[in-house]
């Protein structure tokens, strides 16, 4: 049975309502579970891009300066692709 044929006012319905019908009040749960898992999630993901561009904003930067030496970029660039890797086996545990 759905909730809004139990209570057709839904506008204003109070939480005590939504308390006493477990079945509802357990699916909304789960959404707003799953809400917040993708919110985690793109957090997450803001995060690692933010600091993505932040590393290649100044590793341009160095190279365009010619401030970066031979050994830096290296060491970038391998920090690049071990980064890569991570995130791509990573990717592949959750799917």
């Amino acid at each position: 049975m759905k909730f809004r044929e139990n209570i057709p006012e839904l506008s204003k319905i109070e939480i005590e309502a939504i308390l006493k019908t477990p079945d509802e009040y357990q699916n909304m749960c789960l959404e707003m579970e799953e809400i917040l898992s993708l919110m985690r999630d793109q957090n997450k993901t803001f995060n690692r891009l933010y600091l993505d561009l932040l590393f290649e904003h100044f590793y341009y930067q160095d190279i365009f300066d010619g401030t970066a030496s031979t050994t830096e970029i290296t060491f970038a660039q391998n920090s690049k692709k071990r980064l890569l890797k991570n995130i791509l086996r990573r990717n592949q545990k959750t799917t």
